[in-house]
C-alpha cells in the first residue's frame, strides 16, 4: 500500500516537473530577445561596492543626505532612519502625526537638511519644517488630489494632479502657505485619457540646476521643465519602447466605491531615477543588444543623460547585492549609495 502511494507521489512530481520544463522551454523570459538598441558602456565590468551595511529595519528609499548622514525613509511616512555616512552609528526619527492606516500610502518623503518634508497623498497633506527640534507645519491642499509630488522650496511644491474630468493629469505649482495653485501646465504627450495610468512616472527636482524632470515608467520618454512649469525639452531614453497601450477597468473597493485600474499588465521600462549636478541617471528595465542576459540580470543597469540637453551620454553597471531587489539610489559627492533589500551599498564613482 505504502509503495503504491509513493509511486503515485513520484509520478505526480515527475509530471509537474516535466510540464514546468516544457513551459520554461517555450516561454520567452524577460529581456531574452533583443530590444533594438545598444548601450555605450563605460566598461563591461560592473562597479563593485567599497562598503556594505546590512539592516533589518523596514526601509524603502534613500530620501536625502547631509555632511555626516544618510537619511532613509521607511515603508510608512511616520519614521525614518538617520545613518552615519561612515556607518559608525544610526538613529531613528519618529513623526508624531496621526495618519489612518488606509491613508498611509502613497506618500513621499524628502530631506534637505535640516528640513524634512512629508507628502501624504490620500490626506492631501504636506508636513514640513526643521528637524529634530521643531514642530512640523501642516498644509492641507483642500480638494486637490495628487499622484506625484516634489518639494522645490520651503514654500512651494509641484504636484501631478487630475483634470476636472479625471481623464488626464497635469502639473501644478502650489503655494504651501495658503494652498493656492500658482501655475498649472498640461504636456500634450502626457494626455492619455487613462487618468494618467499609461503615462505614470517619476517626478524629481534636480536642485543643483533648478530643473524638474519627469521620467515615464512604461515608455522611453522623459521631460524637463523649469520651476514655473515651462517645458524646456522632451527626450527619449535609448531603448525602443515608445508605445504603451492599455485599457481601463473598474475594481470594486466597496459597495459604493469603484477604483479605476488598468486591465492589462504594464511593463516597466524605467525603474528609478537620481541625479547629480550634471546628469540624470535612469535605472533601465531593458537589456541592450550588446549585453548578455547573464550580465544584465546580475547588475543594475544605469544610463546617463545630460540634464541640460537630455542627450544620452553613456552607461555603467553596478554589481547587485546577491538575490536582493534594488530599491533606490542617490549620488553623494563621489559615491553612489544604492539601497537593496536588507542591504545598503556604496559604490565609488569616477566621473
Amino acid at each position: 500500500m505504502k509503495k503504491a502511494v509513493w509511486i503515485k507521489v513520484v509520478s505526480i512530481v515527475v509530471f509537474v516537473g516535466s510540464v514546468l520544463g516544457i513551459l520554461m522551454g517555450v516561454t520567452k523570459m524577460p529581456n531574452e530577445e533583443n530590444n533594438g538598441f545598444e548601450r555605450k558602456l563605460i566598461s563591461n565590468e560592473p562597479i563593485v561596492p567599497s562598503r556594505d551595511w546590512h539592516y533589518t529595519e523596514d526601509l524603502a528609499k534613500i530620501i536625502g543626505y547631509s555632511n555626516s548622514s544618510i537619511y532613509i525613509g521607511g515603508e510608512m511616512p511616520t519614521s525614518f532612519l538617520i545613518l552615519q555616512r561612515d556607518f559608525s552609528g544610526k538613529d531613528t526619527l519618529m513623526i508624531n502625526y496621526d495618519i489612518p492606516p488606509k491613508k498611509m500610502v502613497p506618500f513621499q518623503s524628502f530631506v534637505d537638511s535640516p528640513f524634512l518634508y512629508i507628502h501624504v497623498n490620500n490626506m492631501r497633506t504636506i508636513l514640513y519644517g526643521k528637524f529634530p527640534n521643531e514642530n512640523l507645519s501642516i498644509s492641507e491642499l483642500k480638494g486637490l488630489s495628487f499622484t506625484k509630488s516634489i518639494q522645490i522650496s520651503n514654500n512651494s511644491i509641484i504636484v501631478r494632479s487630475f483634470t476636472d474630468d479625471m481623464l488626464n493629469q497635469v502639473f501644478k505649482k502650489i503655494d504651501l502657505q495658503n494652498g493656492k495653485i500658482l501655475i498649472d501646465t498640461n504636456i500634450a504627450e502626457l494626455s492619455d485619457n487613462s487618468a494618467g495610468m499609461m503615462t505614470d512616472g517619476m517626478l524629481l527636482y534636480a536642485k543643483p540646476v533648478n530643473k524638474l524632470l519627469y521620467v515615464e515608467f512604461f515608455r522611453n520618454k522623459f521631460y524637463c521643465l523649469d520651476t514655473n512649469l515651462n517645458l524646456l525639452y522632451k527626450a527619449s531614453t535609448i531603448d525602443t519602447s515608445s508605445v504603451n497601450n492599455i485599457g481601463l477597468g473598474h475594481e470594486n473597493e466597496s459597495d459604493s466605491v469603484k477604483k479605476l485600474v488598468p486591465n492589462t499588465s504594464r511593463v516597466k521600462v524605467n525603474y528609478a531615477v537620481f541625479y547629480d549636478s550634471n546628469f540624470l541617471y535612469i535605472v533601465s528595465g531593458k537589456r541592450g543588444d550588446n549585453q548578455s542576459v547573464a550580465s544584465y540580470n546580475s547588475n543594475v543597469n544605469i544610463d546617463k543623460y545630460d540634464i541640460i540637453t537630455g542627450k544620452y551620454t553613456n552607461s555603467f553597471l553596478i554589481k547587485k547585492a546577491n538575490n536582493k531587489s534594488f530599491k533606490s539610489a542617490m549620488i553623494v559627492e563621489d559615491s553612489l549609495y544604492a539601497l537593496f533589500d536588507n542591504q545598503l551599498r556604496v559604490y565609488p564613482l569616477d566621473n
